[in-house]
């Protein structure tokens, strides 16, 4: 066994361990918390209407705007990925991304 492939076989064949696999397996973890902790916000509703004592239509139309931002600019950042390589984009977003949360820090009432 190479300590750089793991080997199998398959139908009489050698084959290195194809290490992209991890990639993927780590991309759909990642995909798969982003979007499960985004989505299952109508858990957190109620708990939310018991604590701030806002409405329930003003906690959903802030749910409704974020997904329509979210759609929005997916729209602008593929543009964007096409024309200027994803890894400035990246660096860019990553670098700007703790001044773009700053003001929403605090809970604040309606």
């Amino acid at each position: 066994m190479s300590s750089v492939h793991a080997k199998e076989e398959i139908w009489g064949t050698t084959r290195g361990f194809y290490w992209g696999w991890y990639v993927e397996l780590g991309a759909f973890l990642i995909l798969g918390i982003n979007y499960g902790a985004r989505y299952s916000f109508g858990v957190f509703i109620k708990p939310m209407v018991l604590e701030y004592h806002w409405s329930w239509s003003v906690i959903s139309a802030g749910m409704s705007i974020l997904v329509l931002a979210y759609g929005i600019g997916g729209i602008f950042s593929g543009r964007l990925v096409d024309r200027i390589a994803p890894r400035w984009l990246i660096t860019a977003g990553g670098g700007g991304r703790p001044d773009g949360h700053r003001p929403f820090s605090d809970p604040f009432c309606p």
